[in-house]
C-alpha cells in the first residue's frame, strides 16, 4: 500500500508539472489575441475547479474531521 501511495503522489506530482508548464503555451496565444491576462487566470481557476471538484466531493467529510488541513492548504 506505501508503494501505491507513492506512485499516486508522484503521478499527481508530474501531472501538475505538466498543466503548470503548459498554462503559458495555451495562454500566450489567447493574450495575444485580446483576452485579458487577468480572464485568463480566471479561466484557469474554473478549469481547476471543475477538475478537482470531484475530489472534493469525495473526501468532504475530511473538512469537517480536520478543518486545519483546510485552512493549511488555503
Amino acid at each position: 500500500m506505501q508503494a501505491s501511495g507513492k506512485n499516486a503522489g508522484l503521478g499527481l506530482a508530474l501531472v501538475s508539472a505538466c498543466a503548470f508548464g503548459g498554462s503559458g503555451v495555451a495562454a500566450k496565444p489567447l493574450i495575444e489575441a485580446g483576452l485579458d491576462p487577468l480572464h485568463m487566470v480566471w479561466l484557469r481557476v474554473a478549469g481547476a475547479a471543475l477538475v478537482l471538484s470531484p475530489l472534493a466531493w469525495r473526501h468532504r467529510a475530511l473538512v469537517r474531521r480536520r478543518p486545519l488541513l483546510l485552512a493549511g492548504f488555503g
